[in-house]
């Protein structure tokens, strides 16, 4: 670094104080399929004026608001977008960039996040504020503010975010309200320890993690990380442990169940949730598993003995339930009925012009099932009878109906669930 004062003096010196160097213009790749994204410049006119002297073909924005996902045009400081490309082409932006610290307010629940600074955050050095109290992220955790990890997503796949990189955004679970982010530029970054917890036993089924804590609940706790939305890509298939009887504030889907279960008086049991449109494979691995306990995984009419198999490919069409069974499994064939009610989130969702419902019930009895519109009026019952106990699902074409926000509502005895649905033609 050279400084020159008025008389043309100079000095010369190495400084380690780090700094960012922008314009008011960037240039970035999109890349054919869905990104999670944000931008680093602010601007004041759409997305699609901003691209439009750089490609011609169609592509699709949508944020997150309210449980669901609606279409957008432009940018807001620090809220991400899903941004689906048809093709891979250079752009570029132009607005000014951020020089200083950014506070943002998200809402309790999902929210998807963006650094909106031009550098890359290491999450640890985020700091959150609630009621006038500011923590750094990993105290954050630990005050029960946000759930970890956050997410991010790599086109395929969630993963854990260890940086906030330019151009990305992410998936944070904010736990009460009032919670405000604060994006600071030119702090020192620290190196981050990752600590690899130890469980009593542990089995992973894909990216799915379960395993016994004698420190942990057997309702929900701090070691149960729930998964972000579904993201709107068609060709995604999404595996979930779900627990519809937790009622969680940022939703059903879990990636980790950890119980405290250090022995095996009884057959442990998880319910996990499969959505999509393809084959899947699935892979395992297991710790400290007594070789007295079975591992049954059923899924259809078929069990499968993980013991006795190095993989297993499934072929997923739309929604459906498997059960994964650890203990002394008396009979692999028996037939797994759910404990509790549930409705769960329509897919694909947004949706055109079909969507798949699926619910649950523990005992045979009444159902009723029906879609309202923004007005509440009843547009159609698409289930009105005695059902068995179970696991059931439902297509409803919504081809005659005019785009827009949608309500599916099902009623069993005294249990009540509404979930939203967007249509877009």
């Amino acid at each position: 670094m050279v400084t020159t004062d008025f008389s043309e003096n100079s000095t010369e010196d190495i400084s380690d104080y780090e700094f960012t160097v922008v314009g008011g213009e960037l240039t970035h790749t999109a890349e054919i399929g869905w990104v999670l994204g944000g931008s680093p410049l602010a601007f004041e006119n759409t997305i699609a004026e901003q691209l439009a002297d750089d490609t011609e073909s169609l592509f699709y924005t949508y944020l997150w608001q309210d449980g669901g996902y609606a279409p957008v045009e432009t940018f807001v400081n620090g809220q991400g977008i899903w941004l689906g490309f048809t093709e891979t082409f250079d752009f570029d932006i132009t607005g000014e960039p951020f020089t200083e610290a950014q506070s943002i307010t998200y809402p309790q629940g999902w929210s998807m996040i963006y650094n909106p600074l031009v550098r890359d955050i290491d999450v640890t050095m985020l700091s959150f504020t609630v009621d006038d109290e500011t923590a750094m992220y990993n105290d954050a955790i630990l005050n029960g503010w946000i759930t970890e990890p956050i997410y991010g997503n790599d086109m395929s796949d969630y993963y854990t975010a260890e940086t906030l990189e330019l151009w990305s955004a992410y998936w944070l679970g904010v736990l009460v309200e009032g919670l405000t982010v604060n994006y600071i530029p030119h702090e020192e970054q620290e190196t981050r320890e990752i600590a690899q917890r130890e469980y009593d036993w542990e089995l992973t089924l894909n990216n799915l993690i379960i395993a016994g804590d004698e420190t942990s609940d057997i309702a929900w706790d701090m070691l149960d990380y729930p998964l972000a939305p579904i993201p709107p890509a068609t060709d995604y298939i999404d595996m979930a442990i779900i627990h519809p009887e937790w009622e969680f504030v940022l939703g059903d889907r879990f990636i980790s169940d950890i119980r405290p279960v250090t022995n095996w008086e009884e057959i442990q049991e998880y319910s996990i949730s499969f959505n999509g449109t393809g084959d899947m494979t699935l892979n395992w691995s297991f710790e400290n598993i007594p070789e007295t306990e079975d591992i049954i995984f059923t899924y259809g009419d078929e069990d499968y003995n993980l013991r006795e198999l190095d993989e297993l490919t499934l072929t997923i069409d739309g929604y459906d339930v498997g059960l994964l069974r650890v203990g002394q499994v008396l009979s692999y064939s028996e037939l797994h009925i759910p404990t509790e009610f549930g409705l769960s989130p329509a897919y694909p969702n947004p949706f055109n012009p079909s969507t798949t419902i699926s619910y649950q019930l523990p005992a045979p009895g009444s159902v009723l099932l029906a879609i309202y519109n923004v007005n509440g009026q009843l547009i159609e019952e698409l289930v009105s009878s005695m059902q068995e106990a179970g696991y059931h699902q439902i297509t409803w074409n919504a081809d005659s109906q005019p785009s827009g926000l949608y309500f599916v509502r099902m009623t069993a005895g005294d249990y009540v669930s509404t979930q939203k649905m967007l249509l877009l033609k």
